[in-house]
C-alpha cells in the first residue's frame, strides 16, 4: 500500500504505542477502525445514544439561573435582559462581545479591593467551539504551536462521519480544553488561538 498509515505495519504501530497485545483480531480492528478501534480496544469509546435529562437543571439554565462561585463564596445569580440579579439585589447588565480595554483600565483602580482574577490576555484570543454534539477521534496539534487559518486543528466524529475543526485565524495554540475520546456537545470549546 502506498499510503503508511495503512495496513498491518501502521495498525502494529498503533496497538504498540497504546501498549495493546498484538493478536490477529487487535490488528484487524486497529487496521479497520483506526483511531475508533483503538478507542475501543482501550475501552475510551463512548455511545451515542439518549441520555435522561434532569429537566429541573435544564429549565434552570433556560432561565438563566447559575451558582457563580469566586473565592470560594457562592452567589446566587439570575440574567435577565438587562439586569442581573445577585442574591436579590438587581445591577444594570450590559454584555458586549470582546474585552473593552478602556473599561478595565477604568476600573483597575475600583477593584483593588475586589478579588484577584486570572490576567487577561495581551491579545484577543478565539475560542474553537464544537460545532455539533461529536466525539473527539484526532488532535492535529499541540499546545504552543503555530497555526494558520484553515489549517484542520482536531477530528470530531458526529452522526457516523469524520468532520474536520478548522482553524478560524492564524495565530498559536495556547490551550486544548479536549483529549482523544472525550465526547462533546455543541459549543463546547475545543481549544484557544491567540
Amino acid at each position: 500500500d502506498a499510503d503508511p498509515k495503512k495496513g498491518v505495519k501502521a495498525a502494529k504501530a498503533m496497538l504498540e504505542k497504546e501498549g495493546l497485545p498484538l493478536t490477529d483480531e487487535n490488528i484487524f480492528i486497529a487496521a479497520s477502525c483506526k483511531e475508533k478501534g483503538i478507542l475501543f480496544l482501550t475501552g475510551k469509546s463512548q455511545v451515542n445514544g439518549m441520555y435522561k435529562i434532569n429537566r429541573e437543571e435544564e429549565a434552570a439554565k433556560k432561565k438563566g439561573e447559575y451558582t457563580v462561585t469566586v473565592n470560594g463564596k457562592a452567589y446566587g445569580v439570575k440574567i435577565g435582559k438587562d439586569n442581573a440579579t445577585v442574591n436579590g439585589s438587581s445591577y444594570p447588565l450590559n454584555v458586549a462581545f470582546g474585552i473593552d480595554e478602556k473599561a478595565i483600565e477604568a476600573t483597575k483602580a475600583v477593584a483593588s479591593d475586589a478579588p484577584a482574577a486570572a490576567a487577561a490576555p495581551t491579545h484577543d484570543a478565539v475560542s474553537v467551539k464544537a460545532p455539533m454534539p461529536g466525539l473527539i477521534l484526532r488532535i492535529e496539534v499541540k499546545e504552543g504551536q503555530k497555526v494558520t487559518k484553515n489549517q484542520v486543528v482536531l477530528i470530531m466524529e458526529a452522526m457516523k462521519m469524520e468532520n474536520e475543526i478548522f482553524a478560524p485565524c492564524d495565530g498559536v495554540v495556547t490551550k486544548i480544553s479536549v483529549s482523544q475520546g472525550q465526547q462533546m456537545q455543541s459549543d463546547d470549546e475545543l481549544l484557544v488561538i491567540a
